[in-house]
């Protein structure tokens, strides 16, 4: 295998992640494997965020972009307005909304784990085996999806269900949603996507067409996932 072999999104990649790590971007250089291995967990992480929403709904018409190619501060990102975690706080269906926006966080590390085949009892357990700096609490950079998984679950926690209960419930809850055939398939497809073309954008009505190509039901219409989320007003 060569540099000859790279597409265009490997090389664009390849490029950004060098230079977003201070070194020397040399195409003669590369490290293919290295680099394809980075794409595909991105890819996968990214697709599990917006498949996610897909399920939930939950501003799902919201979602501008996905993308694998690195920038200054990411290896990848989907990008959206987040309305409802800057409110949750003061929001009158709480708990409701913040089980979407927990099943989002973790969907993205979820969507690794299961790609990957990690061979861990749940996704708590990978995530503090493979993913310990952030989970440990060791990055100080509050747009990392644990840390505002935490401070979601803080705001929904009240004296008798904490907020570690809150977690460990959502990671249980993202594992058995990505395991549903429809929402897998939604991450594979949108993760084959990325891999292909490196970015989806709604500037021509990508997104929106990958939305309706994609046979997910609302959760409401499971009626195991519409009693765990849907708050009674």
């Amino acid at each position: 295998m060569t540099t000859k072999d790279l597409t265009k999104v490997e090389r664009r990649v390849a490029k950004n992640y060098y230079e977003k790590g201070d070194m020397k971007y040399d195409l003669q250089n590369i490290d293919i494997k290295f680099i394809r291995e980075i794409m595909e967990r991105t890819a996968y992480h990214e697709s599990g965020h917006f498949a996610a929403r897909v399920f939930t709904r939950l501003e799902l018409y919201f979602v501008q972009s996905i993308s694998i190619i690195p920038d200054e501060r990411n290896m990848g990102y989907m990008r959206y307005e987040c309305l409802t975690e800057n409110i949750l706080d003061i929001h009158p269906f709480k708990k409701q909304n913040g089980y979407m926006l927990l099943l989002e966080m973790f969907a993205g590390y979820g969507a690794q784990m299961i790609h990957e085949k990690a061979k861990y009892n749940n996704l708590l357990e990978y995530l503090s085996e493979e993913q310990d700096e952030e989970w440990e609490d060791y990055s100080d950079d509050e747009r990392l999806d644990i840390h505002r998984a935490r401070r979601i679950a803080s705001i929904m926690s009240k004296p008798y269900w904490s907020k570690d209960k809150i977690i460990f419930r959502a990671a249980k809850w993202t594992m058995e949603m990505l395991n549903i055939p429809s929402v897998w398939n939604a991450v594979d497809t949108t993760a084959k996507i990325l891999l292909s073309k490196g970015e989806i954008n709604n500037e021509n009505e990508e997104i929106t067409d990958l939305r309706f190509s994609l046979d997910v039901p609302k959760f409401s219409n499971i009626p195991k996932w519409e009693k765990r989320l849907l708050e009674k007003k």
